[in-house]
């Protein structure tokens, strides 16, 4: 594992002969660039606080990137940002093209007012704003931001690139589904210490002191607003103080998203600091309907999954069991990916909202702390899997990870690889745990499904050497930068995390087997259901 950042997007031709042990037709290269964020480590020229004065609504302003490319497509977005909306809510289609063009090739303001404000200039007068954003099922080589060869997250690079926001391409989620990966988000705690990653199960009592609690306990009022119903009989409501999740998985999506994090926060108070975590939705399945005018995918419907066991027969089980012809195994995983990467720019989208509201409600400019991260990633094919299935793949547990506070002259460097568990302790404290956490993923046997359920494994990531993995009883390692498909194990005995990961193997097959026949919440079991994590 090297520390590079950038991650490069594979062919869906590559991807699906990999995960059926064939070679490519299509070479694949297994270089990762240097970090796209190495040279805004520690910028102190641009701050948040001057970002919002004319911020045109996020998922609106969607529409905004059609036709264009990927350079004219930032720009155009970033003009809309900084430079005002115009007639943006009254345009006709012809004149939103037109307006793009011109944005397209117009240097994008900075600043409103005419310049960067440094940490000198942030009011003091006003609360503190401490934001977590999880965008739920975003991989980090689907990111823009992080290389990827599809516009789907324009914002996130102008935090980058315009306010230098910290930003790590290398993070490692520590579970591959929600429930558990947000219980470590809030705890600080690994999957062992925790407890709280069993399908259906109910959350420990012991499992926290939890964020939220932390977090009110120095007088924030503490916020939750999330878009996955599955945290709605999680537990993990514990120490907000106002909480709003999602009915049904298209409830806060983009389009109603913005409008009901409004309406949520003006309910909230105007005094105190505020803990605002946030959850997103759009790239998780069903996978959104790509309007025709996006421009850098094809037009099509929604796409679910059906993956309960009364729809066996529908394509998602036939690529499972391996019997799609390659011809109609391509179409299909190119009609996943298009509409997967339009619902991560949509959760881009929605990130621009919860900080166009946060201009509009007073709370910017004024001191902010903002970790961005996701819960876990998505198969797209690879290892002929789809959706977050329990493995301990790179596609479905290497994350984005972005810090930053506006009360900072430089911003931390971020360790790679990472935690993105770390995300507890920058939001808690401000600052890098010391030592830094080791970088681990976790994940168990989904259900009884009959194709595919997941495995029992665990995963660990150390700068410079092979991941080290546990999978079916073994130990084993993988060259990532030789190896970026994982599918070539090798063994490693004198791997200098060895030791210590057989240690933690010890400890996670403790508790897989003190929790394994513990008896299950009926609602809980019904929500996952309704997601298709349990059948």
């Amino acid at each position: 594992m090297t520390g590079d950042s950038t991650v490069k997007s594979t062919p869906i031709v590559a991807r699906y002969a990999r995960s059926k042990g064939r070679a490519p037709s299509t070479p694949v290269s297994g270089e990762a660039g240097r970090s796209v964020a190495a040279d805004n480590f520690g910028r102190t020229d641009a701050r948040i606080t001057g970002l919002f004065s004319a911020v045109a609504p996020g998922p609106r302003a969607v529409a905004a990137r059609s036709a264009l490319g990927r350079v004219g497509a930032g720009l155009a977005i970033a003009g809309l940002l900084l430079g005002g909306c115009g007639k943006l809510f009254g345009d006709t289609k012809a004149e939103k093209k037109g307006k793009e063009a011109k944005e397209g090739t117009e240097e994008p303001k900075r600043d409103a007012d005419g310049g960067r404000r440094s940490p000198d200039e942030i009011p003091r007068d006003k609360p503190e704003t401490v934001v977590f954003i999880v965008m739920d099922t975003v991989r980090a080589d689907h990111l823009s931001l992080c290389g990827y060869d599809r516009p789907t997250s324009p914002f996130l690079e102008h935090l980058r690139d315009n306010l230098g926001v910290a930003v790590s391409c290398a993070a490692y989620s520590p579970a591959t589904w929600t429930m558990p990966s947000h219980t470590s988000y809030f705890t600080g705690k690994g999957l062992p210490e925790h407890r709280h990653d069993r399908l259906g199960g109910t959350l420990p009592d012991d499992a926290g002191p939890f964020l939220a609690e932390l977090m009110h306990n120095t007088g924030h009022e503490s916020l939750m607003f999330a878009a996955n119903t599955a945290l709605k009989k999680s537990g993990l409501q514990r120490g907000f103080d106002k909480v709003r999740i999602a009915e049904d998985m298209n409830e806060l999506r983009a389009g109603p998203f913005e409008d009901q994090l409004e309406k949520f926060l003006e309910g909230a108070s105007k005094d105190k600091p505020w803990f605002l975590f946030v959850n997103l939705i759009d790239a998780h399945d069903p996978y959104p309907a790509v309007p025709a005018d996006l421009g850098w995918a094809p037009e099509q419907e929604s796409i679910p999954l059906n993956i309960h066991k009364e729809a066996e027969n529908t394509a998602y089980h036939e690529f499972l069991k391996g019997t799609m012809p390659p011809e109609r195994a391509e179409r299909y995983l190119s009609s996943i990916r298009n509409g997967y990467d339009y619902g991560v720019s949509r959760e881009d989208a929605n990130i621009k909202s919860v900080f166009h509201i946060l201009r509009k409600l007073g709370r910017l400019p004024g001191p902010l702390r903002l970790v961005i991260t996701a819960d876990h990633g998505e198969f797209i094919g690879e290892h002929g899997l789809l959706r977050h299935a329990a493995y301990t793949w790179e596609p479905v547990v290497r994350v984005p990870f972005l810090y930053f506070d506006n009360l900072l002259e430089t911003q931390p460097r971020l360790p790679e690889p990472m935690s993105a568990t770390t995300a507890f302790f920058l939001l808690r404290d401000g600052k890098l745990p010391e030592p830094a956490l080791p970088v681990v993923s976790w994940s168990r046997v989904m259900d009884e499904r009959p194709i595919k359920p997941g495995e029992d494994m665990m995963a660990r990531w150390t700068p410079a050497q092979p991941k080290l993995m546990w999978w079916n009883g073994k130990v084993m390692t993988f060259d990532l930068a030789a190896d970026p498909g994982e599918l070539q194990p090798t063994e490693n005995p004198t791997h200098p995390s060895l030791s210590e990961f057989q240690t933690q193997i010890d400890r996670y097959k403790l508790h897989l087997d003190g929790t394994r026949d513990l008896p299950l919440d009926p609602e809980t079991v019904e929500a996952l259901q309704k997601l298709g994590y349990l059948h």
